[in-house]
């Protein structure tokens, strides 16, 4: 039975695969241009917070950058509020820097969530991409009456521990979470993104100005407005001392993806999967085949057979061939060739656990018709395979 060919369908299928991950390649390794830093006030670039800083400009909020090892409990005498962008990767001893301020009576607004302080990560949260969040279950005072917020790319969210204070989510995990530490807050946003250029910018000119998302509103209550309500706020922006570059080499390959081309793989992986349930699916059940079975000693039986003819005489057939099995026994096993049969008897039967007497009639007994010159050829067949384990 030949096996059946591929089908062209199943072919075409493994091509489109192939070329959707070379595209893909294609994408991840071809070189981005420089930009500003993302999420540095003075960047116009998407990611960058030039808005943010024009909005807290525009509400006469004192801004200063600081290091993230610049922050302590005294820092609460200077610092109305402190916004870390990226503060789900600071340091566990930095972190603690930090909740000594909390704890003095501080505000800190975390872009995002951190694992030391505050309202934790979710592992798998919202995923959303260029449209708005709802405040849904909103029990911020502050930001009830606002539509909804802005996201691009992939978000995460923030776990609403019992006793904080939540909006743009469900109650469990939300976008925005407020945990109160005695006199002091941790603000935890879902991503620092949040903020940032693209998601707080003007309307395109084919959208209504109604359009227009509420972040900017979200960022002036958080960073605009001081803690007890007063008009002024002294807000200080960790910009260094969290994120420390890579070093040459040690960049992984998701290092360099953006959150489009990681939703890109997980939906190519997706595919790739299914294709693999489809066409491994079973139609029906197994039908079964018979296979061809090599019979040991059938190659041996042929030469016998060939050796009967040019000798015209079982007998004497026999002997040769008990003659060639007992030298190559009788070398393979450390024994003299000369051995007598009835000896090698002996050997051969310790090794296999044969009967020594079975032994010795096959290999001095009498062989009278063809029938038994066969026989006699499968059982030496058997015992040299036994004696040497082939």
């Amino acid at each position: 039975m030949t096996a059946s060919q591929p089908s062209s369908g199943g072919r075409s299928w493994v091509w489109i695969v192939v070329v959707v991950a070379a595209v893909v390649l294609t994408v991840l390794l071809t070189p981005k241009g420089e930009t500003g830093e993302p999420y540095d006030l003075k960047s116009t670039e998407p990611d960058g917070y030039r808005g943010l800083d024009l909005l807290l400009d525009s509400t006469g909020t004192d801004v200063s950058m600081v290091d993230a090892g610049d922050i302590s409990e005294s820092s609460v005498d200077r610092f109305d509020t402190v916004f870390v962008p990226l503060g789900g990767r600071a340091e566990a001893d930095v972190v603690g820097q930090w909740r000594r301020y909390v704890e003095a009576g501080g505000r800190l607004v975390l872009g995002s969530p951190s694992d030391h302080i505050g309202p934790a990560p979710v592992d798998i949260g919202f995923i959303a991409g260029g449209f708005g969040v709802e405040p849904g279950t909103c029990d911020v005072a502050s930001m009830a009456g606002l539509d909804r917020v802005r996201i691009d790319g992939i978000l995460g969210a923030v776990e609403v521990p019992s006793g904080a204070s939540s909006c743009f989510g469900d109650g469990i995990e939300a976008v925005v979470v407020i945990e109160q530490f005695g006199t002091g807050s941790v603000t935890a946003l879902a991503s620092p993104d949040l903020f940032t250029n693209s998601t707080m910018g003007a309307p395109k000119p084919d959208k209504p100005v109604g359009e227009i998302p509420d972040n900017a509103v979200v960022a002036e209550l958080l960073l605009g407005r001081s803690p007890d309500g007063g008009d002024t706020n002294r807000l200080a922006v960790v910009t260094s001392g969290v994120d420390a570059p890579l070093e040459p080499g040690t960049e992984s390959l998701t290092d360099l993806m953006s959150p489009g081309v990681k939703l890109g793989l997980l939906e190519l992986a997706a595919a790739f999967g299914f294709y693999l349930v489809y066409r491994g699916r079973r139609h029906g059940r197994v039908v079964t085949e018979p296979v061809p079975v090599s019979i040991a000693g059938s190659a041996f039986v042929e030469a016998v057979g060939s050796l009967l003819e040019r000798q015209g005489d079982v007998g004497r057939a026999a002997e040769v061939l008990r003659d060639g099995q007992c030298r190559v026994l009788a070398e393979r096993l450390g024994v003299p060739r000369s051995t007598p049969r009835r000896d090698l008897a002996q050997v051969l039967a310790a090794r296999t656990g044969r009967d020594p007497a079975q032994v010795e009639h096959l290999l001095t007994g009498p062989v009278d018709d063809e029938r038994s010159l066969v026989e006699l050829t499968r059982e030496l067949d058997s015992l040299r395979q036994e004696a040497l384990h082939v």
